[in-house]
């Protein structure tokens, strides 16, 4: 009997095991995508992530933060500003209450500044946050 409790509990556990690895791998595999400024494979890889990783799990979770985090760059670095604005607002309202959330929105001006694209960066902020004066996310 025991055997089979064993057998079951492997069977319950390895596809969740699996899935972390998976999360984690295409984490990795878009940074290093990223980095060679393949960004179309990248924004792919980070899309993967965000869908996949589970906010509420502990590398799962981080997983997902810094691919919603390294979105705005995929977009920024191929000149697709639009896109850019709408993944910070989606960083923004996925993780509002995220006590990491300023840091990541300071990442992303650092990258940006890699990039030679603060300006860029600069605008995009400014575009989202004038309409927006009274808005607690604006500070």
């Amino acid at each position: 009997m025991k055997k089979v409790y064993v057998i079951v509990f492997l069977t319950a556990v390895l596809p969740v095991v699996s899935a972390r690895a998976s999360v984690i791998a295409d984490l990795s595999q878009a940074q290093e995508l990223y980095k060679a400024r393949q960004y179309t494979q990248a924004e792919q890889s980070y899309l993967t992530v965000i869908q996949q990783g589970d906010r509420n799990t502990g590398e799962e979770g981080e997983a997902a933060f810094a691919a919603c985090k390294m979105l705005p760059l995929v977009y920024i670095g191929s000149d697709r500003l639009p896109e850019a604005r709408d993944a910070v607002q989606q960083l923004l309202n996925r993780y509002a209450e995220y006590e990491f959330l300023p840091h990541a929105i300071h990442e992303i001006v650092e990258g940006a500044e890699a990039l030679l694209k603060v300006a860029q960066v600069r605008q995009l902020y400014q575009d989202m946050v004038t309409p927006q004066p009274g808005d607690s996310q604006v500070i």
